[in-house]
């Protein structure tokens, strides 16, 4: 990809923010991102320059130790994420090799999210940005058996799993009339049953 000469401004300011100055993580967001903005406007229909852009952004982020992310990749493309994200999807300059790029490269960004996840001493952050950026979801099962095997499916044992449940709902009371109690529920499916209502 043919780059554009750099302006002496330019210049020095990426010398005052360099690798070797910086002094924090902000300072080197900031370096890094200055670095970005100096790439080059790129032909989104010429696939080349789009994987050139990726690969030199990939070794500008590593140069400052940051990881991937759709936001930054879009600075050094001159975009927005919303619009790479509608380039990988087709919705927008359809070019198969070019939305498997992008795929590629979201691919990425979720893989380096996983690690950071598995790996961080706080998780958080990655586990935010997974289920934000990425569709990732929590989901809890609950799987509920009959003890007893001898109720089937047919009318009579559904009748008699109703029987057995009232039976252990229903007490009867000093004054000789039955009152319902608390059925005995196990501690996951109450709090369910809170959060439900």
């Amino acid at each position: 990809m043919p780059r554009n000469p750099i302006g002496e401004s330019t210049k020095a300011r990426l010398k005052e923010f360099s690798p070797w100055t910086v002094k924090t993580e902000n300072q080197a967001f900031l370096a890094c991102h200055m670095e970005l903005r100096a790439f080059p406007k790129i032909d989104f229909y010429n696939p080349s320059e789009i994987e050139a852009c990726i690969n030199e952004y990939l070794k500008v982020i590593h140069k400052y130790s940051l990881g991937p992310a759709v936001e930054s990749l879009a600075v050094a493309m001159h975009t927005t994420s919303s619009m790479i994200w509608a380039i990988r999807v087709g919705n927008a300059y359809r070019n198969k090799e070019t939305m498997a790029m992008l795929e590629q490269f979201r691919q990425l960004c979720e893989s380096w999210l996983r690690e950071g996840m598995l790996n961080a001493k706080n998780p958080a952050g990655f586990i935010f940005a997974l289920k934000a950026k990425h569709g990732w979801v929590e989901t809890n099962r609950i799987q509920i058996e009959a003890k007893d095997s001898s109720v089937g499916d047919d009318e009579t044992s559904v009748k008699a799993l109703e029987q057995k449940y009232l039976e252990s709902i229903v007490v009867d009371t000093q004054e000789g009339q039955k009152e319902l109690v608390k059925p005995n529920i196990p501690d996951e499916i109450e709090s369910i049953a809170e959060v439900v209502e």
